[in-house]
């Protein structure tokens, strides 16, 4: 066993907390993100048991390790992207990400430094009668005119991204996307960022919104323990929402790594 910088024990990279995580998880999403999180061999032990929980039949080796096979691709550059106005309502599209910059508040400025991206929340677009409204997790997750949403009081900024093949977005799918993300308006937003399903954060809400009505995973899920969370303001902030109990092994995703889905293209 090792410690954290915080002196707490964490386990060693094998299959026993996967297993755990695939008993407590509430959805296929949850499951099949783990795959490629706890090294090599934990892939094939994963998919028995996805596959005797009745889960899709897949290559989960494939799932597992196929982002190694593209890291040399370059790394979007959101900083280049960010802008204080968005493109022309007239170019956005039904399910759109918009993502937002605002370091002016600790906890952006935490997201920030544990992310490495100067993205700090996201949401999804929809057009409903002749005004644009953005589904996001805020407190509590609501859907926000767009009007209302880009405000740039703080230095705010913004991107807006599309899937590159947008064959996936059809009506159907557009609909379970809306229908999912208002299932969701008035939950809490998660301060604690976990992967369950009774409060989200804005990239949860974003991430789940997408693989439920798609399946396309927008974005790769890490673990807590992943970052690296010694930095002073981080660790003052960390230690006030978990004490000493920091949940290493809770899958999370930042509004960076949405961003950075090869999957994803920037709308200008």
């Amino acid at each position: 066993m090792s410690r954290n910088s915080f002196g707490i024990q964490e386990a060693p990279n094998s299959i026993e907390p996967c297993s755990e995580l695939l008993q407590n998880s509430r959805t296929v999403a949850e499951s099949l993100n783990l795959l490629d999180l706890f090294g090599k061999g934990a892939p094939k032990q994963l998919g028995r048991q996805l596959e005797s929980n009745d889960a899709p039949k897949l290559d989960f080796e494939s799932i597992a390790f196929a982002g190694h096979r593209d890291r040399k691709r370059d790394i979007p550059d959101a900083k280049a992207d960010l802008s204080k106005t968005i493109p022309a309502e007239s170019s956005l599209k039904d399910g759109d990400i918009i993502f937002q910059s605002n370091s002016a508040f600790d906890e952006g400025k935490a997201i920030q430094i544990v992310s490495k991206s100067p993205l700090t929340h996201c949401g999804v677009l929809f057009k409903e009668g002749n005004e644009w409204f953005v589904y996001e997790a805020v407190q509590p997750v609501t859907k926000t005119p767009l009007k209302d949403f880009v405000k740039t009081a703080n230095g705010e900024t913004y991107a807006v991204r599309r899937l590159r093949d947008e064959e996936p977005l059809t009506p159907d799918a557009l609909k379970k996307m809306k229908e999912y993300m208002e299932s969701n308006i008035g939950k809490d937003y998660d301060h604690k960022f976990g992967w369950g399903n009774d409060k989200m954060y804005c990239s949860e809400l974003v991430w789940k919104a997408y693989y439920e009505s798609t399946r396309l995973k927008v974005g790769k899920v890490k673990m807590v323990g992943d970052f690296d969370l010694t930095d002073p303001l981080v660790k003052r902030l960390v230690e006030e929402r978990y004490g000493k109990n920091v949940p290493t092994s809770e899958p999370t995703v930042t509004p960076g790594d949405v961003f950075n889905s090869r999957r994803l293209r920037t709308i200008k």
